[in-house]
């Protein structure tokens, strides 16, 4: 999903892995300099929050890119929700784009 001017980006997927361990790949896989990592229940389930800065490779080039991830355990699959926005457009978006620490666990 994302909006007609393409400033952010959301999306849903399965990972492979069957449990929250998940988290440290996702991480690892996409170079992620986590920010914030909470443990949350997301409508009851385990769910593990992430948010944090993906800096592209400079060989490539890019935007920076801010990540509020949801990674959430449900009937043996990890469920992993996105939002991605360009460092610049974060500003003007912060008050919805927060880290797990400001969103409440329950």
């Amino acid at each position: 999903m994302a909006p007609k001017d393409g400033k952010a980006l959301m999306f849903l997927q399965l990972e492979e892995a069957k449990t929250l361990d998940a988290a440290d790949d996702f991480v690892t896989r996409n170079k992620i300099a986590v920010e914030d990592k909470a443990n949350v229940n997301v409508n009851g389930l385990p769910a593990i929050a992430l948010y944090g800065t993906q800096v592209p490779d400079p060989a490539v080039g890019g935007e920076t890119l801010k990540l509020m991830t949801y990674l959430i355990q449900y009937n043996n699959q990890i469920y992993k929700m996105v939002g991605l926005v360009s460092t610049p457009i974060l500003v003007s978006i912060s008050i919805t784009f927060r880290p797990p620490c400001a969103v409440s666990t329950s």
